[in-house]
C-alpha cells in the first residue's frame, strides 16, 4: 500500500536523522525541520532533550541550531509516525512500548491502538510459530547429542576389558539415553502439531483480517492539526470489532 510504502522509507530516514551527535559538516548543512522531522516520524516526545543535544553538539562546532524550525519539523514527523498504517507495521514488529509510551493518544488519532492491536496479534501468532521452530531445532540438537553417546556406549560394551560393574552401568545409561529420545519422538509430534495449527492461524489470520484491515486503512491519513476544521469530513475511525469474530475463530481452532 502507497502509505505504508511511504512511512518504511520515512523510518528508514529517520535511522540517518535521528542520531543525537552530529558531525561539523552536518551541523553546517542542517535542515533542522527536516532534524525535527526525523526525531518525530520516529516517535520520539522528548523534543527539548533532543533538540538540547544537537544544539550543544553544534555550538562546539560554532554552528547554532533553529529550534522553531526544529519544532515544526517535530510536530510533522510525529503526524507521520502516528498514521495508522505504521501502527500497523509497529505492531507487527512487537513494538508494545508504542502503547505503553501512549506517543500516539487516541482523542488525536482515532483507530491508532485498534491497528497496532491488528498488527501486535499477527506478530503474537508468529512468534507463536518462531517458538516452535525454536523448540524442534532444539529438540533436534538433544537428540544428536543422545545418539552420539548411544554410539559411544555401544563402542564401549563391545570393548573385552570392561569389567562387569561399568558394564553394568553403562547399559544403565544406554537405556537412560535411549528413555531420553523415546520423550524427544513424543515432544517433537506435539511441537510439529503445534507449528502446522500455528502456522495455519497465522497465515489465515494475515490472509482474513490484517490484510483486510490494512486495505481498510491504506489510504485514511489522520492529521490533528485539521481534524477539526468546519471543512473536513469527520473522521471516522475502522473498527477492529468488525473482525472480532473471525479472530476468535481462528486463535481457537
Amino acid at each position: 500500500m502507497k502509505i505504508i510504502s511511504k512511512i518504511l522509507l520515512l523510518l528508514a530516514f529517520t535511522q540517518l536523522t535521528a542520531c543525537a551527535v552530529m558531525s561539523k559538516q552536518e551541523c553546517l548543512d542542517a535542515d533542522w525541520r527536516q532534524v525535527g522531522y526525523g526525531v518525530g516520524s520516529n516517535g520520539d516526545t522528548d523534543i527539548s532533550d533532543q533538540f538540547n543535544r544537537r544544539e550543544q553538539t553544534c555550538v562546539k562546532h560554532g554552528t547554532s541550531a533553529n529550534w522553531k524550525q526544529f519544532q515544526q519539523g517535530h510536530s510533522d514527523g510525529l503526524v507521520q509516525y502516528c498514521q495508522l498504517g505504521n501502527a500497523l507495521e509497529l505492531g507487527v514488529s512487537g513494538h508494545s512500548q508504542v502503547i505503553d509510551n501512549q506517543v500516539c493518544a487516541e482523542r488525536d488519532y482515532p483507530g491508532f491502538r485498534e491497528a497496532f492491536n491488528v498488527g501486535y496479534q499477527l506478530h503474537m501468532l508468529r512468534s507463536r510459530v518462531r517458538e516452535s521452530d525454536s523448540a524442534l531445532l532444539d529438540l533436534s540438537n538433544s537428540r544428536d547429542s543422545y545418539e552420539q553417546s548411544i554410539r559411544h556406549i555401544r563402542h564401549q560394551l563391545r570393548e573385552d576389558y570392561i569389567e562387569q560393574a561399568e558394564r553394568k552401568r553403562l547399559r544403565y545409561r544406554l537405556r537412560e539415553n535411549r528413555d531420553h529420545l523415546y520423550n524427544i519422538d513424543r515432544e517433537e509430534e506435539q511441537y510439529r502439531r503445534r507449528l502446522r495449527r500455528d502456522q495455519a492461524a497465522a497465515n489465515r489470520y494475515a490472509d482474513e483480517v490484517y490484510d483486510d484491515y490494512v486495505f481498510s486503512v491504506s489510504d485514511r491519513f489522520i492529521d490533528p492539526r485539521v481534524k477539526n476544521s468546519a471543512t473536513d469530513k469527520p473522521i471516522t475511525p475502522p473498527k477492529q470489532s468488525e473482525f472480532d469474530d473471525r479472530i476468535d475463530d481462528i486463535l481457537n481452532q
